[in-house]
């Protein structure tokens, strides 16, 4: 049972831990994709005016990447209308990675594209601009990392791998530097994730302790309600047998007797009577507790209360 519990609650916190990685990728989404979408075209734009590339290939590329954004931009939507529980989570993180898939493939082409006309520094061009996307990518799709893996590795490996295909020692410099940026680039989204990942945990485990300590502090104060309930009830009821002690009391100071028997009297009284307070002290306590009592400070003779004490313990001492 405790073992089935155990596994409820892992798995309750495994779905709040998607559902915020969600979270924070659609609360970046419309900006990121948008700057991309928009790099697309300016992009397109600087190639048709170099004359590098055909202007309906830049079209069609500028387009593409532009529907790409549009389809984020609609999941986006769907996601903000929808109101989905924390275990809904894995909905929206599916489609997500697809389209990332996808806009990652058509960045990747484009300095393909370019470096298949054999100018180098149009190629360099894409390149740059391909890269500062993908590295864009670590904010904006870290969170979740299948995403951001799907985006980043399309984005930057074809360009890598068709450099392996050429000879000049140019490009070789530039595929050796490439596949150093993409190893940190990478790293550093996988760090990105762990730390997202890791930062989520701890506010979870916090709001789970916080909601404990409301627990037990319910638990507690449902217990002193109840002491100061048996508080009440029990002073009440042993005060009887003390009244009951004080009327004997009373009826043995009619009875002739010696000294020493007047003396045990007396002090048979003054511990009945200090046990009435004892059990007036504890009433008022339950009081106390209670809010029900009015608290006017005075001040008091200590003596009577120390000559008392020593009495009750003389002979112990």
């Amino acid at each position: 049972m405790v073992d089935k519990r155990d596994s409820l609650i892992e798995r309750d916190d495994a779905n709040r831990l998607g559902a915020e990685q969600m979270s924070a990728l659609f609360a970046q989404l419309p900006v990121g994709v948008l700057g991309a979408a928009v790099a697309a075209s300016i992009l397109a734009f600087a190639l048709v005016r170099l004359g590098v590339l055909d202007w309906f290939v830049c079209l069609c590329w500028a387009l593409y990447i532009a529907a790409c954004a549009v389809l984020h931009l609609l999941l986006f939507a769907a996601y903000r209308r929808r109101r989905t529980t924390d275990a809904q989570w894995q909905r929206w993180a599916l489609p997500f990675t697809l389209i990332a898939l996808l806009e990652g493939i058509g960045w990747g082409l484009m300095p393909v594209f370019t470096a298949s006309t054999g100018n180098f520094e149009v190629a360099m061009l894409a390149l740059v601009v391909t890269l500062g996307i993908a590295a864009g990518s670590i904010p904006a799709f870290s969170p979740w990392l299948p995403a951001f893996a799907a985006f980043f590795l399309p984005a930057t490996v074809p360009y890598l791998l068709h450099t392996l295909t050429v000879s000049t020692p140019l490009q070789q410099a530039t595929a050796t530097l490439l596949l150093l940026f993409i190893i940190a680039i990478f790293a550093l989204g996988v760090i990105s994730s762990r730390s997202f990942r890791q930062m989520v945990k701890l506010r979870i485990e916090t709001a789970a302790m916080a909601e404990d300590l409301r627990r037990q502090k319910e638990i507690a104060e449902a217990a002193n309600i109840s002491k100061s309930t048996f508080l009440a009830a029990a002073s009440h009821d042993l005060r009887q047998p003390v009244h009951a002690l004080g009327l004997f009391v009373g009826a043995l100071r009619g009875i002739p007797m010696t000294a020493e028997g007047q003396r045990i009297v007396a002090q048979i009284e003054a511990s009945a009577n200090a046990m009435d307070g004892l059990f007036a002290a504890l009433l008022d306590i339950s009081r106390l507790d209670a809010g029900t009592v009015e608290i006017r400070p005075r001040g008091f003779a200590v003596a009577p209360f120390l000559d008392r004490i020593c009495r009750d313990h003389a002979v112990e001492a």
